[in-house]
């Protein structure tokens, strides 16, 4: 059997990209000897190409068999390999899902991993997630990956990419984060393009779980042009490739005519003219070639690109690129015998005059977007006027002006609609599929009229022959102007709203004021938020947040299609208050923001209106408007000082007359002295009107006074004194708690009178009394000149709240202390009344004793008295 010979009928095939546009798919059968062993794997694929139905007019499908990895992440226990040729947007299968902790929060990061391609890539650009694009200069090691560090994922995102390299090595960050055994050294993912990305929760950012896809640049390919393996879009390159690559033909290089790749990846790689400026390359593909898809479809997907064909010719596959030919033989009458048969046109259900389609538009975050119509009023003209279309898509084109191309070429080379088939002698046997004849044949008037050989075969008749199938050819069909592109934005070519994009809304403003509570608590700051709607049909609901300044995290109100939101009891500090509009679906528009300084109970109170005073006696009647602020009224009161001046009277010089008056009240009956009352709101937190309202009198009465003894104890002051001393300016004060003796810096003495913490209270006791020399009606008047200082500024010595100091940095003082002046009575100097506090008193008796108690509220602050002096007057 080894030396019987066997004729084998090897069908020589072409298969090319037309769309419907132009025949495909023609055959050459040849006579080959061999024994039944040498029948080829590349033989056997040759007959299967030759035998599977010629490819249909693409359509939208086209796009659907990779758009789901193009653009989308999705789990499937078992998925096919897939190449990326170019650059394309690519989804892929998630082949690793888990879930860890943060500081004792379970589930606070997810982790994935992304298959991209089974192969080693080029390099990544950028990646989405959700559609939201994160470039490069978004993440902290570039293409090296790292968190996220800019963007609305700032902080939230972990991205780290393989390029797939057959020596890379695990994840080292998967590796140390993944529960214990789940994913180690072992998991290298060798030989596959992948992202592993991790993500913090955050209901914001993420409504589900995230989908992920990236902008790669794909598969290095070989050249035979200079033997390199490198990146390439060229379209002859990617061709050769997938048909020699274990995924995808699997077909020995021995089988590939390279002359024909180097010829058409030379024309793949002329640069054409760009209306806008600039220039492309003849034809690139970019698209994903999924394993999973017939070979036949692949391929023509490929071919689709470069209009190019694919024949399987004398042992090896050739390949043409769409470009002008030159005719490689000329033949006329004597080179035919027998009958050729002529189909002059193209049957009603082929014919067309424009065309329109789709590509992937890089611009259009690469999805599938229509390229501009091409037509031909020339073409429209022999069609009785009427627009004939065919849909034409080219899924692995990126670029419009290279569609609208691709879309010409196929248009034109339709409209030569001559086509004849005929047998000739082995005069044309030179001839190979897609070869261009130039004929004359002078009983069809042709001279020199080209023609593209289709298909051909040997005959087997009486003699040996060659049957070749013609179609016309014309070098216009390959022409191409600037001016005959049409330069379009690549964009969503739609003006519907997008569901997921929504607008603030606008004109945040925040009101503070004070109201009471129900429950009895008082008075509480309340912040009024209000806002204008989002101009957006899908702004259902709204968001309001907000934190005091120094703070990280944000308190949520809640969500509701309120416009209008009210924050009670906040502490007096600087907020940020924020909101944002929400959808139906949940997506979010941005926030919209304000600072805002609420100054709560702490705000001073108004300063109080027309005050005036009558005198009644020996009463003062003081009377003034009611306060406009609700922490006075509810909670606070009114504080009553004097001064024994008409002019220059300050809060801290003066003493305290009466501070039991409520914030309701609108007068007070006080001793009639001549001098200054002060008075001041104080609400219900202790805050007090930052000036002091005040109003003079002469003190005068009807009565015709005469002094009858005065007791005046400055500048001596020899009286007992209890927890206070005489300074050197003959001014009695309070004094400290610590001794001379327990100090152990003296540098650090601020004041060698008073040493460690004040007193806060002292007492004197007058040397001197008051004998009137027999018992009789009169009227004791008090008069102190007292002032308060910063004996000590240092902050951890004030015991008061801050919201009531008065004085911060020591240079005014404060009114946090007072002197008030006791008296006792006895009408034989013997036996005495309890001491009673007066600042004016009528009494009668004969001898009259005195003391001052001396107070602070601050240990920081202290209390002097220069004059200290008691008048007695009677009628």
């Amino acid at each position: 059997m080894s030396d019987e010979v066997v004729q084998i009928i090897v069908v020589a095939a072409v298969v090319g990209f037309t769309g419907g546009l132009a025949l495909v798919g023609g055959s050459v059968v040849f006579t080959a000897f061999a024994t039944t062993a040498a029948l080829t794997a590349a033989a056997v694929m040759a007959v299967s190409i030759a035998f599977m139905p010629k490819p249909p007019s693409l359509d939208l499908g086209s796009f659907a068999t990779t758009l789901k990895d193009r653009q989308q992440t999705f789990k499937q226990p078992i998925t096919s390999r897939k190449i990326v040729y170019g650059n394309i947007k690519v989804g892929g299968p998630l082949i690793y899902v888990t879930s860890t902790d943060k500081s004792g929060v379970a589930n606070s990061y997810l982790h994935m991993i992304v298959l991209h391609a089974s192969h080693e890539i080029q390099s990544f650009g950028s990646w989405f997630i959700d559609g939201n694009e994160i470039t490069l200069d978004q993440i902290a090691n570039g293409a090296n990956g790292g968190n996220v560090n800019a963007g609305d994922y700032k902080d939230l995102v972990r991205i780290n990419p393989k390029l797939g390299s057959a020596t890379q090595s695990a994840d080292s960050d998967l590796i140390s984060e993944a529960p214990d055994g789940e994913w180690d050294t072992a998991h290298t993912l060798s030989g596959i393009a992948y992202t592993y990305v991790r993500f913090e929760y955050n209901a914001d950012a993420f409504q589900s779980i995230p989908s992920l896809s990236t902008a790669i640049f794909g598969k290095k390919i070989y050249d035979p042009r200079n033997t390199n393996t490198v990146y390439s879009a060229n379209s002859a390159l990617v061709l050769r490739d997938y048909l020699t690559s274990d995924l995808g033909m699997g077909i020995s290089a021995n089988f590939i005519d390279d002359a024909s790749v180097i010829t058409a990846s030379n024309v793949c790689d002329e640069d054409v003219s760009l209306a806008e400026g600039g220039t492309e390359k003849r034809y690139e593909t970019h698209g994903m070639i999924d394993t999973d898809i017939m070979p036949s479809k692949n391929i023509s997907d490929i071919l689709s690109s470069m209009h190019g064909n694919l024949v399987y010719s004398n042992g090896k596959f050739k390949m043409t690129a769409g470009t002008t030919k030159t005719a490689v033989l000329s033949i006329d009458e004597n080179d035919f015998v027998g009958s050729v048969s002529i189909n002059p046109r193209m049957s009603r259900r082929d014919n067309f005059n424009a065309v329109k389609g789709q590509f992937i538009s890089v611009d259009n975050n690469y999805q599938p977007t229509d390229y501009p119509f091409v037509t031909s009023t020339v073409f429209q003209n022999e069609d009785n006027g009427e627009q004939i279309f065919r849909e034409l898509n080219l899924p692995m084109t990126k670029s419009t002006s290279m569609a609208q191309r691709l879309a010409k070429i196929g248009l034109y080379r339709q409209r030569q609609p001559l086509q004849f088939s005929s047998t000739h002698n082995l005069s044309v046997l030179g001839l190979d599929v897609g070869d261009i004849a130039s004929i004359t044949f002078a009983k069809y008037g042709w001279s020199g009229k080209q023609f593209e050989v289709i298909s051909w075969s040997f005959g087997l008749g009486e003699q040996l022959a060659i049957n070749i199938a013609w179609k016309e050819y014309a070098d216009s069909v390959y022409s191409w102007t600037t001016t005959e592109q049409q330069v379009i934005a690549d964009a969503p070519n739609t003006n519907l709203p997008n569901a997921f994009n929504i607008l603030p809304p606008s004109n945040l403003v925040a009101v503070e004021t004070l109201t009471t509570t129900r429950d009895g608590r008082g008075v509480q700051s309340l912040v009024t938020v209000t806002f204008n709607i989002a101009l957006d049909a899908f702004a259902t609901y709204y968001e309001v947040q907000y934190k005091d300044s120094t703070s990280d995290v944000y308190i949520s109100l809640g969500q509701n299609s309120a416009t209008k939101v009210e924050i009670l009891d906040l502490a007096p500090a600087t907020y940020n208050i924020r909101v944002r509009s929400i959808s139906t679906i949940g997506s979010k528009s941005v926030f919209v923001s304000l600072n805002k300084e609420v100054l709560g109970l702490a705000d001073a109170p108004t300063a109080m209106t027309n005050l005036n005073i009558e005198g009644n006696g020996g009463f003062a009647f003081l009377q003034w408007d009611r306060s406009t602020d609700l922490d006075v009224r509810v909670g606070g009161k009114i504080e009553i000082r004097h001064q024994n001046v008409t002019n220059g009277a300050t809060w801290i010089t003066s003493t305290l007359v009466d501070d039991s008056k409520t914030g309701m009240d609108t007068s007070a009956m006080v001793p009639l002295r001549a001098g200054t009352y002060l008075l001041k709101f104080v609400d219900s937190s202790g805050s007090k009107q930052v000036n002091a309202t005040s109003v003079v009198t002469e003190g005068l009465t009807i009565l015709n006074f005469s002094t009858s003894g005065t007791v005046t104890e400055n500048p001596n002051f020899t009286g007992t004194k209890a927890n206070l001393y005489k300074d050197d300016s003959n001014r009695l004060g309070l004094t400290s708690t610590g001794q001379l003796d327990s100090q152990s810096d003296f540098d650090a003495i601020p004041i060698f009178d008073l040493i460690g913490s004040l007193n806060t209270s002292g007492t004197y006791t007058f040397a001197n009394t008051l004998d009137l020399s027999s018992s009789k009606r009169c009227r004791l008047q008090a008069s102190t000149t007292m002032d308060i200082f910063l004996a000590q500024d240092l902050v951890d010595l004030r015991t008061a709240n801050i919201n009531t100091w008065e004085d911060f940095d020591g240079t005014s003082g404060g009114a946090v202390g007072n002197i008030e002046l006791y008296y006792r009575s006895s009408s034989d100097n013997s036996s005495y009344s309890a001491y009673k506090k007066f600042t004016s008193v009528e009494e009668q008796n004969r001898y009259f004793q005195f003391k001052a108690i001396f107070s602070t509220q601050d240990p920081a602050y202290s209390v002097r008295a220069s004059t200290m002096v008691v008048t007695a007057s009677i009628i």
